[in-house]
């Protein structure tokens, strides 16, 4: 004779995410491979909430080696860059850039207005649009 069926665990994950994170995504990523590996066992709510990391950068944005060193104390290290890049792709997430060459300059921008259009289609259309 077998046990029954349990019912599985039901969760409300909220992410607080800012749409230029790098890290964010490749959060996501594993957090969904996990929840893949437990399937049957949890049911999860992911809800998306707004965080801005840099909410006081001009709308022109900035360098990203002068964001970080003025940031951070530090330049970017392509060492750190592969890593973090070698983590994405791990989580099934290609950071590479895929557009027309040449390449743009790397630059970090306000994100506000990116994050109040994701709120009008949240409204206007659903989650799951």
């Amino acid at each position: 004779m077998t046990a029954p069926a349990s019912s599985p665990v039901r969760l409300a994950i909220d992410i607080y995410s800012d749409v230029i994170c790098p890290w964010c995504v490749i959060g996501f990523r594993q957090l969904q491979r996990g929840l893949a590996s437990l399937a049957g066992e949890i049911e999860a709510e992911v809800r998306w909430r707004p965080f801005e990391l840099n909410p006081d950068m001009p709308a022109e944005g900035e360098d990203m080696a002068a964001h970080l060193l003025r940031k951070y104390g530090r330049e970017p290290d392509a060492a750190a860059t592969g890593q973090m890049v070698a983590m994405a792709a791990r989580a099934g997430y290609d950071m590479r850039y895929l557009g027309a060459e040449p390449e743009p300059e790397r630059r970090l921008w306000n994100t506000f207005l990116a994050h109040k259009l994701l709120r009008w289609a949240l409204a206007a259309a659903g989650p799951e649009a």
